[in-house]
């Protein structure tokens, strides 16, 4: 954790690149996957040894990986409108996803949601619960939570987000630091003692969270070339129909859809990224990320974005 982690930070944003590189203790990429604009609120105060981040977005996919030297927990607030998948799980009110160092985090979120994330030092957690309880190096396991523990933690949590926004000063406070973070502590042994989600298989939630990632690291290494369905499934060795099944879990879309959407998502970062000279932008962008018919590509990406590629060229660049 940096050195000005206990200052609390409240902060929106209108780019999913841009939250991504805010969030703190894992490393993660956003994809926007649904037509529209584009919002999120953050809030993040840390602790002693313990960070508490407060998020509501819109529709996203997002990829992560917890840092090696943290486990998190990650559940959702309120009653989602509809169940965010989490490694393929449908996180119901009550679950919560429990996270060792490098764990993954692979999610996909229809509407509007508020979640929470509570990230601690991995030994420091580890000494917490005891070594035999704690999650293991990439592991992650849905749990469980009891009506009361729920509503309790989250009614914790939005208590210290309030006081974030309105009174930050008054979380800097050596004392009610150590408090807070012994009551995320006591919060974490109370969670792995709790059971798993009911009717989860561990197993197949880690082999089809691994297909995918696996995938996506194959595809990523060839974003710009022309890919089919097979060349990736005989670089992988595992039968067609596992692969398309381990994207739909995941992802809810098959590996092409998802491919698309992650291309056309990093040509609009690009956009954003370098203030260019308009049209040359836009096609260098589209030939980067595998889009050589460009009004395709035009079409596609205002489809999902609301507006043109050179639109966003040219509000980038101050044209």
């Amino acid at each position: 954790m940096d050195q000005f982690a206990a200052m609390p930070l409240v902060m929106q944003f209108d780019d999913p690149a841009v939250v991504a590189s805010a969030l703190r203790d894992a490393a993660v990429e956003y994809l926007s996957f649904a037509p529209g604009q584009f919002s999120a609120k953050l809030t993040s105060v840390a602790f002693s040894g313990v960070r508490l981040q407060i998020m509501s977005d819109g529709p996203h996919l997002s990829r992560g990986t917890v840092a090696s030297g943290n486990a998190a927990m990650l559940f959702a607030l309120g009653r989602p409108q509809t169940s965010p998948m989490v490694n393929s799980h449908a996180m119901s009110g009550a679950d919560l996803m429990l996270l060792g160092p490098g764990g993954a985090v692979e999610s996909r979120v229809t509407a509007p949601i508020e979640w929470a994330a509570v990230s601690f030092d991995a030994d420091a957690f580890a000494r917490t619960i005891g070594e035999g309880d704690a999650p293991g190096l990439g592991e992650f396991a849905p749990r469980r939570l009891s009506a009361s523990l729920r509503a309790g933690t989250e009614a914790r949590v939005r208590e210290i987000g309030a006081i974030a926004a309105a009174d930050p000063q008054r979380l800097l406070a050596t004392s009610v630091q150590s408090a807070i973070a012994d009551e995320f502590q006591h919060f974490a042994r109370q969670v792995t003692q709790s059971d798993l989600a009911g009717g989860v298989s561990l197993r197949a939630l880690r082999r089809r969270v691994q297909l995918v990632r696996l995938a996506d690291e194959y595809m990523a290494s060839r974003i710009d070339q022309s890919l089919y369905s097979e060349e990736v499934r005989a670089a992988l060795g595992v039968p067609m129909r596992t692969l398309h099944d381990a994207f739909i879990a995941v992802h809810g879309m098959s590996m092409h859809r998802y491919l698309r959407i992650r291309r056309l998502n990093l040509a609009r970062r690009s956009l954003r990224a370098d203030a260019g000279a308009g049209q040359t932008q836009v096609k260098a962008a589209a030939l980067r990320y595998g889009f050589w018919h460009f009004g395709r590509f035009a079409q596609e990406y205002r489809a999902l974005f609301g507006e043109l590629p050179s639109e966003t060229a040219r509000m980038d660049s101050g044209t």
